[in-house]
């Protein structure tokens, strides 16, 4: 997606994070070589299936779950299996 169009949805989402007082935090996701930036959100307290239904919603392949005292998980979306 172009910069204007993430800028939206990244405004979209938190406005919806907001709406349905989820506790948030801004996220930046970067590749081991930092040639690769991708803001995001770390939701709290949202069962793994809200977080895939909403990672949908933004047209996001995966996710990065964790709960305490487990590992952090990949969770993929119903999209990857349709890319």
């Amino acid at each position: 997606l172009t910069e204007a169009a993430n800028t939206a949805a990244s405004k979209r989402l938190k406005d919806m994070l907001e709406e349905e007082d989820l506790g948030w935090l801004p996220h930046e996701g970067r590749s081991p070589s930092g040639d690769w930036v991708e803001k995001g959100f770390a939701v709290f307290d949202l069962p793994a299936a809200d977080a895939l239904a909403l990672a949908e919603m933004f047209g996001q392949y995966a996710i990065l779950w964790a709960a305490f005292d487990q590992p952090a998980q990949v969770l993929y979306t119903k999209l990857t299996a349709q890319g």
